[in-house]
């Protein structure tokens, strides 16, 4: 990440005069001024005994129905899980990540609200809050899907668990890749994390999720 300057963030780049060339680091910009506020987080949190949920079903889903200029940028999703209960076929079990849109936001509903308090989550303790307005995750069934529309399906990774009681596995279901545009959430849109296809009978599994994101000033979106 190139280094801003410290008299003006709006400059993304200096020549050093020291050594006369671009310096550059590898560490996120900092938003953190008394004109914009911004900051970076990780979460990590996890279900109980999940079962029955259908096809698409929700398993984490966040609203980022914020009044401030934000923008939620994301820059990685990692899954784990756990068969605690073999299904009565042995069966498949995948997720999926949907980006909703919606034009009169109603959160997602019911099961586990992770969401509080703002300050868990910051990779300093020197930056602000998050303004995330809902977030929810599976506690024994699926979330209920408020009026957000699923605008597009960005990934989806199968989790090796076949059909023995213990089996766990872990995927990267998304990661940001240098260069790339990574998936930005505006006010009034958000997220879900989705069971891929219908869980059949008996079968009961235990999901973590580890997220990571960055909460962009709106004014500094495009610099």
């Amino acid at each position: 990440m190139i280094i801003e300057s410290p008299t003006n963030t709006r400059v993304q780049a200096e020549v050093d005069r020291t050594y006369h060339a671009v310096r550059t680091s590898l560490h996120p910009p900092e938003w953190n001024g008394a004109a914009y506020r911004g900051g970076h987080f990780r979460r990590a949190f996890g279900t109980n005994l999940v079962t029955g949920v259908a096809a698409n079903g929700t398993l984490v889903g966040m609203q980022f129905n914020t009044a401030e200029q934000k923008v939620f940028r994301l820059w990685e999703v990692i899954v784990d899980a756990v068969l605690t209960t073999a299904f009565g076929t042995a069966q498949e079990v995948s997720v999926n990540l949907a980006k909703t849109i919606t034009a009169t936001p109603t959160a997602d509903s019911g099961q586990l609200d992770v969401r509080a308090p703002a300050l868990q989550g910051r990779l300093r303790s020197d930056i602000v809050g998050s303004v995330i307005t809902s977030l929810r995750v599976s506690d024994t069934a699926a979330v209920t899907d408020g009026s957000g529309t699923v605008e597009s399906q960005h990934a989806i990774a199968t989790l090796n668990l076949g059909n023995t009681v213990n089996n766990r596995d872990r995927v990267t279901l998304y990661r940001a890749l240098p260069g790339e545009q990574p998936i930005d959430i505006f006010p009034a849109e958000g997220f879900r994390i989705r069971n891929h296809f219908a869980m059949g009978a008996t079968g009961v599994v235990r999901f973590s999720f580890s997220i990571a994101w960055s909460e962009i000033p709106l004014e500094l979106y495009n610099t």
